[in-house]
């Protein structure tokens, strides 16, 4: 991905990819990088006892990094990141992994992302997407989504959440 968005040769692109994660991991993370309303979200879902679990591509170390950064890490319960698995998201083992481990049904869970690879992924595991469609949005399928928000208020009310 990274040698065709380049335009470089694979051998370069993996040397751009060491140089950006080194970057990536010793710049703070801004804390306006965190969506309106989606401290008090995370922390309305806890108190009323729901489970959190993260899955995400990125490396550990980097998605560790910015939780701890942005003061979010306290508010997960399970954290599922690239290269826990032998298979990144879109495929289903991502999610499976965490319904094993927060011992959830496929009807107990939604995913809440904002890409292909997230609805993908969702699809793939058999549960409910839920569409930010203010974050990435590389051209995810709406008419495929449960539930598509701009604000991070308006999911807090969909879920009816207390």
């Amino acid at each position: 991905m990274i040698s065709r968005a380049l335009n470089i040769p694979q051998y370069q692109a993996t040397e751009a990819l060491a140089y950006f994660r080194h970057t990536y991991l010793h710049t703070p993370v801004a804390q306006s990088s965190i969506y309106p309303m989606v401290t008090l979200m995370l922390n309305i879902m806890k108190k009323s006892g729901k489970k959190l679990c993260i899955s995400t591509n990125k490396p550990r170390n980097l998605a560790e990094k910015i939780l701890k950064e942005l003061n979010l890490a306290q508010h997960f319960d399970f954290i599922n990141a690239g290269g826990d698995l032998p298979n990144k998201k879109p495929h289903p083992s991502n999610i499976y992994v965490c319904l094993n481990t927060l011992q959830l049904k496929p009807d107990e869970m939604v995913l809440v992302g904002d890409s292909r690879v997230d609805q993908q992924t969702a699809l793939n595991a058999g549960i409910p997407f839920y569409f930010f469609s203010n974050g990435y949005d590389d051209g995810v399928d709406r008419a495929k989504a449960v539930f598509c928000f701009r604000h991070y208020s308006e999911l807090i009310t969909h879920l009816d959440i207390q």
